[in-house]
């Protein structure tokens, strides 16, 4: 994980009280065995409220397009990549690429 810059709110704007607010973001290479974690407790975030992903590819990626979904519980969000199960079929399946991702995450701190 290469966590990139993490922004702290704090004062009037903090909704999160004495300890303020804090926005984290990152990348990390999906692991291809389902979905990929990281914990960002250690950027001092107390609990996630809530995250974005998106890709992290200057390629096309072609007829079997890759998606990446988002979750989040206590400190940790996780990153699930899906995939195309053919050209015609739309149908999600689960993926086991390793391609990169950006995120970002946010919390109370």
């Amino acid at each position: 994980m290469a966590v990139t810059n993490v922004v702290p709110i704090r004062g009037k704007y903090s909704a999160a009280g004495a300890g303020g607010f804090a926005f984290v973001t990152g990348t990390i290479a999906l692991d291809g065995a389902g979905a990929t974690t990281v914990d960002l407790a250690a950027q001092g975030l107390t609990s996630v409220t809530g995250a974005l992903v998106c890709l992290n590819t200057a390629s096309a990626l072609g007829d079997l397009a890759e998606d990446v979904t988002v979750s989040w519980a206590t400190t940790v969000v996780s990153f699930w990549p899906n995939k195309n199960t053919g050209g015609t079929d739309p149908t999600l399946v689960a993926s086991d690429s390793t391609l990169t991702v950006s995120y970002l995450a946010w919390g109370p701190t």
